[in-house]
């Protein structure tokens, strides 16, 4: 897990960039768990800090208090998981490479809501846009 938001999302993006995509939806449902207001926006919890530091051993040691869902507004984590999920859609990461699609998409026996979807307006590199659709977990369309 994670202390923050912020850093939630990015465990989800490091999980997509490695092409785990059941590790991904973990991160995604830890971050949206525990991260987010019933509004789907990002928050940054509450922290206090930690018997070491409040020992004086220990000043930046801090810890979070407060339930899922408390905190104040932190856009990170929104956009940090917006790209996360984009990451698991579509990859371009150098003008050698070609675009991956699909790379980090759920597997749809572990993560039913993964099973179908469609997306639009993907970014590569060279500035392509790219649609695509898939069902049970496969490609159908690209464009």
């Amino acid at each position: 897990g994670a202390h923050t938001g912020w850093s939630a999302a990015w465990l989800a993006l490091l999980r997509a960039r490695a092409h785990d995509g059941d590790g991904l939806a973990r991160a995604a449902r830890h971050t949206l768990g525990q991260f987010a207001s019933p509004s789907l926006l990002g928050l940054h919890p509450p922290m206090r800090p930690t018997p070491r530091a409040r020992a004086a051993q220990c000043g930046g040691c801090v810890e979070r208090r407060g339930a899922a869902g408390e905190g104040v507004f932190q856009l990170d984590a929104n956009a940090g998981l917006a790209a996360a999920l984009a990451e698991a859609l579509l990859q371009s990461h150098s003008a050698e490479c070609a675009v991956h699609l699909l790379p980090a998409l759920p597997s749809p026996a572990r993560e039913p809501a993964w099973r179908h979807g469609t997306a639009h307006g993907l970014r590569a590199r060279g500035g392509l846009s790219v649609g695509l659709d898939w069902r049970d977990g496969a490609l159908t369309r690209a464009a």
